[in-house]
């Protein structure tokens, strides 16, 4: 079944695809050049940061202190939240970044070498950013979010 945006016709709905794909691959290609500024021997292609993207929909890239060191990382999904918690493991902040972070950071792969040597504040700086963006966020700001139509 064909949809159509109205007002625009066929030739200009595929101009306006092929715009949001290259718009697309431009941002993926950016993610990729900066990592590979700073790690040009592990830097994850842009065919992964593609396959990622397909995959969790939406891809971040963050830093924490250093301003060489980058992260990619996702969000986690409610029903991989549930089956996480099922024994109450994210009531204890601690043991709830990382396993955020165990679970959704793309690059660098979380190995138990990296969780050694990283800076203490790591782990549960990514784990902050990874909650926020999954939608964890303050009371106050959810009540600041509100709109009346």
């Amino acid at each position: 079944m064909d949809y159509k945006v109205k007002g625009l016709n066929n030739e200009e709905q595929q101009k306006q695809e092929f715009d949001e794909i290259d718009e697309e691959l431009a941002y993926l290609i950016n993610m990729h050049e900066i990592i590979m500024d700073v790690d040009p021997l592990n830097a994850p292609p842009v065919s992964v940061l593609e396959s990622w993207k397909h995959k969790y929909k939406n891809i971040y890239i963050s830093r924490v202190v250093d301003p060489n060191t980058y992260f990619i990382w996702r969000t986690i999904r409610r029903g991989e939240f549930k089956k996480l918690n099922s024994d109450n493991c994210f009531e204890n902040p601690t043991s709830g970044y990382e396993i955020l972070v165990e679970t959704c950071l793309l690059y660098p792969t979380p190995t138990q070498q990296w969780r050694l040597t990283s800076p203490a504040g790591i782990i549960e700086s990514l784990g902050k950013q990874i909650s926020y963006q999954s939608g964890f966020v303050s009371d106050a700001e959810l009540i600041n979010l509100i709109r009346v139509v």
